[in-house]
């Protein structure tokens, strides 16, 4: 019965569920795992066991990933997307992002555009388009979209690659900060989690619909959810038809947040299906609060 409910919660597209899906699901099946103890036989307990693990399986990427990351890192993609929450505007966490050598950075609580500018001069033949939250950096050129108003939470740009190519489009989005509350046997916090996604799902899909009218198909987009990966929230994406490169070719852990301790998956990297995922994962910054996540991507042929 833990096993079934813990799998209606994170499969589930409702927002008043949201309160069982602030902890990853592994949290739930640890929290659950005594209740192994009171299977009646040694069979059952292994038949017990085992529907646990296939659990696991079937609702995280991480056992996958972490057998992943055993093995070598494939070859580099022909393009390598960093995202990253820079904690305020910390310059020097962008300038630690270079050291990953992407071709297209994408930034939450983005350093101002001066400093920006002075990133770029360091760095020649890369460009950028600055929000007053989110920014996109590209090595080569980048042509923002103007929407039809100006939020914070998020810029979008039509992207060329200095090695030539196809351009794409990119967005680089910051969601609503989350709502954080321990007292989960309450009532009020149920209602309060419901109405907190709620918020979040229609940020996205005021997003969605600025993006649509760019153009719906192509987006690569990474950032900031300020959720674990959420059907209620991110069934506003189906529209740009996205998948999550972590949950494709993930290596490792993938929480981001907080960067000490990264529990949860809350800053992503999604792509479309022209593209093919080689690998992603995460790495520690020493500046921010969260952990960049990587992704290696290449357009299928």
């Amino acid at each position: 019965m833990w096993l079934a409910g813990l799998t209606l919660a994170h499969v589930a597209p409702w927002c008043g569920l949201a309160v069982a899906r602030t902890l990853p699901v592994e949290a739930g099946l640890v929290l659950g795992t005594p209740l192994l103890l009171l299977a009646p036989s040694r069979h059952s307990r292994r038949m017990c066991t085992t529907a646990w693990i296939l659990g696991w399986v079937v609702l995280s990427p991480t056992p996958v990933a972490l057998l992943r990351s055993l093995t070598p890192l494939p070859a580099k993609g022909s393009l390598r997307v960093v995202t990253l929450n820079c904690a305020g505007g910390d310059v020097r966490a962008a300038e630690e992002a270079f050291r990953l050598q992407p071709q297209l950075l994408l930034l939450q609580e983005s350093p101002s555009s001066t400093q920006i500018r002075a990133l770029l001069r360091r760095h020649p033949g890369w460009t950028a388009t600055v929000g007053p939250d989110a920014s996109i950096l590209a090595q080569g050129s980048v042509r923002p979209f103007v929407g039809p108003d100006r939020h914070t939470d998020f810029v979008a740009a039509e992207v060329r690659l200095a090695g030539g190519g196809q351009p794409f489009r990119v967005a680089s989005l910051r969601l609503t900060a989350p709502l954080l509350r321990l007292d989960f046997w309450n009532p009020a916090a149920w209602r309060a989690y419901a109405e907190d996604r709620s918020l979040r799902k229609r940020d996205l899909e005021r997003i969605v619909r600025q993006l649509q009218a760019a153009g719906s198909a192509g987006w690569i987009l990474g950032g900031d959810f300020n959720t674990p990966p959420d059907p209620c929230v991110e069934g506003a994406l189906a529209p740009l038809g996205l998948r999550d490169a972590f949950s494709s070719a993930g290596r490792g852990w993938g929480g981001t947040g907080p960067a000490e301790f990264p529990l949860v998956r809350i800053d992503r990297i999604l792509c479309p299906e022209g593209w093919r995922v080689r690998a992603a994962w995460t790495v520690r910054s020493a500046f921010s609060d969260h952990r960049m996540v990587v992704a290696d991507l290449e357009p299928s042929p």
